[in-house]
């Protein structure tokens, strides 16, 4: 099946930072876009909750001081 897709420069070079950080290619990110959000709360009219579930990943050291902050401490 062939999707197309008509975005905006702004919105093609989102999704590519967040198919970067996800660590999947662009095609992948927006086909999990498509089959996951997209057209389940199109068909069904409600929001699915979870469907992004492991799509975000948060370092460990993420509430850690900033290094750059280290002389106002």
């Amino acid at each position: 099946m062939t999707l197309t897709i008509d975005i905006d420069e702004e919105t093609l070079k989102r999704l590519e930072i967040e198919a970067t950080v996800s660590g999947k290619q662009l095609n992948e990110y927006v086909a999990d876009i498509v089959k996951h959000g997209y057209a389940r709360s199109s068909n069904t009219g409600r929001r699915e909750l979870g469907w992004a579930k492991g799509m975000i990943h948060m370092s460990d050291d993420f509430d850690e001081p900033l290094e750059e902050f280290k002389d106002y401490m």
